[in-house]
């Protein structure tokens, strides 16, 4: 049973299974020389292009190559009007800049897809929906290279091979009242609706570190298999059934529980 534990604490979400004292974390070797690196564009210096053409090469990139960008509103201080929405391209590389500019160059084969780019014009529609907020953002983190290299079902973590990036919808705002924050939730739910037809499908899926309870929640103690599945699904994918026959050995009473946390059948 210690290896099913330690494959479902690994991505599954510990806090359903118990109290996880300590780690050991293996590393990985970091090159002498690394650059970091941002390069930002409003709409205005062609960021709907660019973020356009990112889709497609991003998780094709050599594995010591990392690009994600980081969507914002901007403008709009000391009473001005003028918001534009400014992409910023987050980069990290293994190695020294002989090595960086040549792969910086360099074509991007669009082979092997198993997955649509969202279209350019959807794009300018999100830049819109931002204009009309004070303060979001939306990152796109790539997949491909090591991601690739994981089986689905190695880890609870199933989100691999195929998959383009991961979108994390962000939307600040002061505390001033119930109605104010339910405009603010209103607003990223609408985005989050607009969206929909470009995310991946049966399920939608969802990453467990951003938690998101219009999913749905757990009751008090004994929610079922099934309507836990609801968003243990879209989480984890066929991994959900695995981690859900780990808890009910090993918590059949669920004691380790929250609002998304893994269902016992013994409940």
């Amino acid at each position: 049973m210690g290896e099913e534990l330690f494959w479902a604490i690994r991505g599954g979400g510990g806090a359903s299974f118990g109290v996880i004292l300590s780690w050991k974390i293996k590393l990985v070797k970091v090159p002498p020389t690394v650059i970091v690196f941002t390069v930002s564009k409003t709409i205005e210096q062609g960021a709907t292009k660019l973020v356009h053409r990112w889709q497609y090469i991003a998780d094709k990139l050599h594995e010591d190559l990392f690009i994600r960008i980081i969507i914002q509103n901007v403008g709009g201080d000391a009473g001005t009007n003028l918001k534009t929405v400014q992409a910023s391209f987050n980069s990290l590389f293994l190695g020294g800049i002989d090595r960086l500019i040549p792969l910086m160059k360099k074509s991007f084969p669009e082979l092997g897809l198993k997955a649509e780019p969202i279209p350019e014009g959807v794009f300018r529609g999100i830049w819109k929906r931002f204009l009309e907020e004070e303060l979001v953002f939306m990152i796109m983190d790539p997949y491909g290279g090591k991601m690739n290299d994981i089986l689905e079902s190695e880890i609870p973590f199933p989100h691999r091979k195929g998959n383009l990036y991961n979108i994390q919808y962000l939307v600040k705002w002061e505390v001033n009242g119930v109605g104010k924050s339910n405009k603010h939730v209103r607003w990223i739910r609408m985005l989050h609706r607009y969206m929909t037809p470009y995310a991946s499908k049966s399920p939608r899926s969802a990453y467990l570190n951003y938690r998101d309870l219009d999913l749905g929640s757990n009751k008090d103690i004994n929610t079922s298999y099934l309507e836990a599945s609801v968003w243990g699904v879209k989480y984890f994918k066929g991994n959900f059934k695995r981690l859900v026959q780990v808890k009910s050995k090993i918590d059949p009473h669920n004691f380790f529980r929250n609002e998304q946390s893994i269902p016992s059948l013994h409940e």
